[in-house]
């Protein structure tokens, strides 16, 4: 009985919900999962019934609704259109409302996003000046 319980627990840690605290994303595809660190990311992309996770080295393409991985990550992603989030620290620049991410990849900020994402932006700006 012991033995179960263990098992259990162990299970009930791995897919429990996480906080913005964690550092690593739990991704499940059919029998397989991956840790992959949040800073790693690049963005996290919708299309359909399936996201894909971006990163530098691998794509993974999961069966995930984009608002439930939204709530998982960390306070540096902001979601800059119904189908997308980025990874703030992987910006290269922002044109208007186009954002340019490290690795060459372009993404527009959604019209009712944009006020919002310049603000959070500025606010980040400012708090890196402060520090």
């Amino acid at each position: 009985m012991r033995k179960e319980n263990k098992k259990n627990v162990i299970e009930i840690q791995i897919t429990k919900p996480k906080s913005n605290e964690m550092e690593k994303l739990i991704v499940t595809r059919k029998s397989q999962t991956v840790l992959v660190d949040f800073q790693e990311i690049i963005s996290i992309n919708a299309l359909g019934r399936y996201t894909t996770i971006v990163t530098e080295k691998k794509n993974y393409t999961i069966c995930k609704n984009l608002g439930l991985l939204e709530l998982e990550t960390p306070d540096y992603f902001f979601r800059i259109h119904d189908s997308c989030i980025i990874n703030i620290r992987r910006i290269s620049n922002i044109d208007g409302k186009i954002v340019n991410m490290g690795n060459g990849e372009t993404h527009k900020i959604a019209n009712n996003r944009l006020k919002k994402f310049k603000d959070y932006i500025e606010i980040l700006c400012n708090h890196k000046k402060s520090d």
